[in-house]
């Protein structure tokens, strides 16, 4: 019932504002997927499909995307590939937070069987040298560069700290230069 309910909350508002509505769909999945006797193909179904439905309000798609992450290790195999699939594609998207959303799960699924570690540190240095990215995605995507090694990106957190815009994206990038950067860069860190 838990399942229809939370299909059934994207198409009847029952007089409930946007947000309460994410909320209630928030609170729905999480108690599925911590509910060990929920049905888990049917719950991966349903995430799988409203993460791609563009009718679905971006923010119930990011969040789609989170509790796929979340549940990964439950998923069957073939739910899995798709699940990676769709993760590959909306770390590509370069608006909203879906991007970094995605990066954070492909780091986190690396285990060599449905993507390599190579393919996923691609997409990350990708999403944070494309100025063109959404700076909640560059901001994750400089996050994950540190954490990954990822030395190309130093001359982007260079450029950013340079520029002095957002100041999320400026911490990351602060971050991002303070591993991977040299000493040279002291004097812009400071």
């Amino acid at each position: 019932h838990a399942l229809q309910a939370l299909q059934d909350l994207g198409r009847d508002h029952r007089g409930m504002s946007p947000d309460e509505i994410l909320a209630l769909r928030n609170e729905a999945a999480n108690r599925l997927l911590a509910d060990p006797d929920c049905p888990r193909r049917d719950f991966g179904e349903v995430l799988l499909t409203q993460a791609q439905d563009p009718a679905e309000p971006a923010p119930w798609r990011d969040y789609c995307l989170q509790f796929l992450n979340e549940g990964y290790p439950h998923w069957p195999h073939d739910q899995k590939e798709r699940a990676v699939a769709l993760f590959v594609a909306a770390a590509r998207e370069t608006r909203g937070a879906a991007g970094g959303t995605a990066l954070l799960a492909l780091c986190h699924q690396v285990d060599g069987h449905l993507i390599q570690p190579e393919q996923v540190a691609q997409l990350v240095l990708a999403a944070a040298t494309d100025p063109a990215y959404g700076d909640p995605g560059r901001v994750t995507a400089l996050q994950l560069c540190a954490e990954l090694d990822l030395r190309d990106a130093a001359p982007v957190a260079r450029d950013i700290l340079r520029a002095k815009g957002d100041i999320h994206l400026r911490c990351s990038a602060i971050v991002a230069l303070g591993r991977l950067g040299g000493p040279d860069d002291i004097a812009l860190l400071q």
